[in-house]
């Protein structure tokens, strides 16, 4: 695993346990970009981006995410799971992932209200887990591709790689989804690293 990043801090902390760090450019438009400067330097026919953002993962997801882009042709992975409580739908931080019934996105959304647009009749609606894994010619092609409305109006990378066609499989995360985005989040975190 190496971390990457442009931030000082970050750096620092990283070679304090010893870990591998890579500094890359900062004006990256989002973390897949990021990755993607570092994977030019790598012999892997698969990467998976596993953003800071996403600190309880099971290790077998990412095995599964890795095992989907090199078996199925897919572009891209990346996993979700069902809302825990309806009401938890409509939190605009709670990324909402549509797929159909063979598991490829149909799109993703923050918004509640079109994510059921999305589903139509037959799509299935996910809280997403924001994990991706690339073939790695297509991820050292994504930042190539011109960014879309949609991608920045929801401001989710994994837009411009589906609105220009790329096809994106959604897996089953074998746990809740648990990003970090706004404070709450984040003392949830701590609250459950006490708990063991």
């Amino acid at each position: 695993m190496i971390v990457l990043t442009a931030d000082d801090r970050v750096e620092a902390a990283v070679r304090a346990f010893g870990g591998s760090v890579r500094r890359t450019r900062p004006d990256h438009a989002s973390g897949t970009d990021r990755c993607a400067e570092a994977a030019a330097d790598l012999d892997e026919d698969v990467v998976v981006n596993v953003q800071g953002d996403e600190p309880l993962l099971a290790p077998a997801d990412l095995s599964a995410l890795a095992a989907a882009v090199a078996g199925t042709g897919a572009d891209i992975a990346t996993l979700g799971w069902p809302f825990e409580q309806p009401e938890a739908m409509d939190d605009p931080h709670a990324v909402k992932a549509v797929r159909d019934e063979a598991g490829w996105a149909l799109g993703f959304t923050r918004q509640a209200g079109r994510a059921r647009e999305l589903a139509g009749g037959g799509g299935t609606i996910l809280h997403h887990v924001g994990i991706y894994a690339f073939r790695r010619e297509r991820l050292l092609a994504f930042p190539g591709l011109a960014r879309t409305e949609g991608e920045v109006s929801e401001r989710l990378e994994q837009l411009r790689a589906l609105e220009h066609g790329w096809r994106l499989q959604v897996l089953d995360a074998s746990g809740p989804a648990f990003g970090i985005d706004v404070r709450a989040d984040y003392d949830r975190f701590l609250a459950l690293w006490a708990a063991g």
